[in-house]
């Protein structure tokens, strides 16, 4: 909730500024296709982490930073 006036203030004037203006059908699609991007970013920190938990290495909860700021 707190991204909601960034990027209504920051980035979507900015990016109208350039000439490019998103439509709410084109802001779903961007959405869509980044919680997609966080899921496969979800498969492949799981791999990893199986990996570690295999040789006895340690896994760090900072994994789950990556898709949540990707799906944020």
């Amino acid at each position: 909730m707190l991204i909601i006036p960034g990027m209504n203030f920051l980035v979507y004037p900015a990016l109208k500024r350039l000439g490019i203006e998103l439509s709410a059908l084109k802001k779903m699609s961007i959405g869509m296709f980044l919680a997609a991007i966080s899921f496969a970013a979800v498969a492949l920190i799981q791999m990893r982490i199986d990996g570690l938990a295999a040789a006895g290495g340690k896994v760090s909860v900072a994994w789950q930073l990556i898709p949540y700021v990707l799906m944020t």
